[in-house]
């Protein structure tokens, strides 16, 4: 096994990108311009993101003269996600995705697109789509409430740093009454965007030893600089690609990985996770089958065509549904 994911390493080093933090602004301010954007350029889970962008954002628009709470999406069966799950804006909030970068225009009729006319823009390195980050393109809601909760924790971070965000995220949690489920899922879109906000998380997740968090990253420092810092009851799944399975393995990293078919996973020796459950109900590493629209001609689209003629997504699907009654008894028990 380790020989074989060594084959795919490319770079031993991990690859840092710089967050601009732009004009802060008091709360529902909207101050954010650009992040994470690679030179001259401007995930794919299964399951992993909502289809719907209507009826999800918990939280009405922010009133600046109000208390100010982060957005997540309740998990109320709309979506793939039978849980609550929280998100930032696909790409932008990536720094270390390399291959599943993707970032999302604002949709909408007063929507702008990217300069080239595109909805969405993939980073220098991308293989294939973010599927998070189509859903940001297509859905205003999902976009909108991702920059929202964006704007807000840079502005607790100028603020108040790490306790200043931590508060919020807490505040928030309690706000929307999760405080009382059992699962959340944390960056259905994005990732830890910083070191100070990778610690915000762990302390907010301590003031809520009921909940089980986790989390999906291509952050792999932040985890790595911080183990200590990390609750029992948050967990990391590290997502894998060909620039940085040396560090994921050499750490004895638990990780993800997308790949291309079924046949793959069977090579690699892992199961494949159809609804999450094998991302928060177990403490092994998986496979992701590629999902979502993919760019025409890429490599991930011929792949894409090739899993829905030979019935490979038929096969998820059914998985899927028959294992819908286990997962809700796990996700009662926990």
């Amino acid at each position: 096994m380790r020989r074989l994911l060594n084959e795919v390493v490319r770079r031993e080093l991990l690859k840092h990108l710089t967050l601009t933090e732009v004009v802060a602004g008091s709360c529902g301010t909207h101050f954010t311009k650009q992040y994470m954007f690679e030179d001259d350029t401007t995930f794919d889970p299964l399951a992993h993101a909502s289809d719907s962008g209507s009826g999800e954002v918990v939280t009405d628009p922010i009133d600046p003269k109000s208390d100010c709470v982060l957005s997540f999406s309740n998990g109320d069966g709309h979506g793939k996600l039978e849980w609550p799950h929280f998100s930032l804006p696909a790409g932008f909030t990536c720094p270390l995705a390399t291959t599943c970068k993707t970032f999302a225009a604002e949709p909408g009729p007063n929507g702008k697109k990217f300069s080239d006319g595109s909805s969405l823009l993939q980073g220098k390195e991308a293989e294939f789509r973010c599927y998070a980050a189509r859903a940001q393109s297509q859905y205003p809601a999902a976009y909108k409430s991702s920059h929202r909760n964006l704007d807000l924790l840079i502005g607790a971070k100028k603020e108040g740093g790490v306790e200043a965000m931590k508060d919020l995220l807490v505040n928030s949690i309690a706000h929307h009454g999760l405080s009382g489920k059992k699962l959340v899922r944390v960056h259905e879109g994005g990732d830890f965007f910083s070191n100070e906000y990778f610690l915000a998380w762990m302390e907010a997740a301590k003031e809520f030893p009921n909940i089980l968090f986790y989390a999906y990253t291509t952050s792999l420092p932040f985890w790595l600089n911080n183990k200590g810092s990390v609750p029992p009851n948050f967990k990391l799944v590290a997502s894998m690609d060909k620039n940085n399975a040396k560090t994921i393995i050499d750490n004895n990293l638990r990780y993800s990985v997308v790949v291309y078919s079924v046949e793959k996973a069977k090579e690699l020796g892992l199961k494949i996770d159809v609804d999450d459950t094998l991302a928060w109900d177990s403490d092994e590493s998986f496979a992701l089958l590629l999902h979502g629209g993919q760019p025409k001609g890429s490599e991930a689209a011929a792949a894409r065509t090739k899993n829905t003629k030979d019935g490979s997504y038929d096969k998820i699907k059914q998985a899927y549904q028959n294992n819908r009654g286990k997962k809700l008894d796990r996700l009662s028990s926990l």
